[in-house]
């Protein structure tokens, strides 16, 4: 899946399908073709959708995300969605339709023509009638997103050798969140501050103790050096008694 935010790179999906479509068309087609190519040239092909096919059933499904009790999808920031889409027609007249490509968006919750990001996914695969195909698409949620809600849409593309048309495949709000972190990278986050914080405090008694420690063998000195002096004194007036006796 190639993430791209230009609006005239995704289009460039629309215009090679249409001209795949109508290598061997009238003139009058031909002229039909011109007039889209500028009309989707000139606005985003996610706003400006060609109609879908009848005969077309399209469904989605996202492995491992189900919808909440309000059938609203939440995906986690950082992560990258897969969205699987299911794709079948009945249209017997044409010996195959062409899926083109897929593309996907996600557009503010305010405005739905603000495009947040935009994914795009070539395929170029043909389904004949009556025949199933399920396609893998990738919806990149990027880090930077907060945790809000969002529109999501997603859409595939195909053309049937005269006309190119667009179904969705999903197109709704869904809440982004912050993925739960792995048990064991918590732990490691905790002793990451604690541990330092630890060594600090264990540093922190040790100098305390030690200088603490030394104040005392300093005080015991002075005290000891102090006893000595007392008993020397002691001593000489004992010696001047004697001899003044």
């Amino acid at each position: 899946v190639t993430v791209r935010g230009d609006d005239d790179l995704m289009a460039e999906v629309l215009a090679a399908a249409e001209a795949e479509a109508h290598d061997t068309a009238d003139p009058a087609l031909q002229d039909e073709r011109t007039m889209r190519r500028t009309h989707y040239s000139r606005s985003h092909p996610l706003t400006d959708l060609p109609g879908a096919l009848e005969s077309v059933r399209t469904a989605f499904y996202f492995p491992g995300y189900t919808g909440g009790a309000d059938g609203r999808y939440s995906f986690p920031i950082g992560e990258t969605v897969r969205l699987l889409s299911h794709f079948s027609h009945s249209q017997t007249d044409v010996e195959a339709l062409q899926v083109t490509g897929m593309m996907g968006s996600i557009n503010s919750p305010f405005d739905f023509d603000y495009y947040i990001a935009n994914f795009s996914k070539p395929l170029q695969v043909s389904v004949p009638a009556e025949a199933e195909f399920t396609f893998d698409f990738e919806l990149p949620i990027h880090a930077s997103l907060d945790p809000i809600e969002y529109i999501v849409a997603t859409t595939i593309f195909y053309n049937n050798g005269r006309h190119v048309f667009a179904s969705t495949l999903f197109n709704a709000t869904v809440l982004l969140h912050y993925p739960p972190r792995d048990p064991a990278a918590q732990l490691l986050t905790i002793l990451g501050i604690v541990l330092p914080l630890a060594l600090v405090a264990l540093g922190v008694c040790y100098v305390r103790n030690t200088n603490l420690e030394q104040a005392r063998e300093k005080q015991r000195a002075a005290e000891a050096a102090a006893a000595a002096v007392a008993a020397d004194d002691d001593g000489a007036d004992d010696d001047w008694a004697e001899v003044a006796a």
